[in-house]
């Protein structure tokens, strides 16, 4: 009976000893995962930012010929409060996982956990 719980308990650890190098390789992928992550949420935030300011010129130029135009600015200036409020979050977001890849990971881990 203590042969065959020595082979098991032998076997459990040969078949252990690979573990943590495995959970540091994979937190290194989830930390590059979040560093990829963050690139492209700021990539998107700059988009609707860009489309943002690219319709309100398009309207402001509008405008300018218009003598009518203050009905449609106020509309629009409305719908682009949307975007812009989105692409600064999305900024922001992005720039806090850039900067701090591994806090994410950790927080992201902790969430798994619970």
């Amino acid at each position: 009976m203590d042969t065959q719980v020595s082979k098991i308990l032998d076997l459990l650890t040969k078949g252990m000893e690979g573990v943590p190098d495995i959970a540091s390789q994979a937190f290194q992928i989830m930390v590059r995962g979040k560093f990829v992550n963050g690139v492209a949420t700021i990539v998107l935030g700059v988009i609707l930012l860009v489309f943002s300011a690219i319709v309100a010129i398009a309207i402001w130029s509008k405008m300018k010929d218009d003598d009518d135009g203050y009905y449609e600015w106020s509309v629009f200036l409305a719908l682009l409060i949307l975007p812009i409020i989105l692409g600064l979050c999305y900024l922001y977001g992005g720039i806090t996982s850039v900067m701090a890849p591994e806090y994410d990971a950790v927080m992201t881990l902790l969430k798994m956990v619970k």
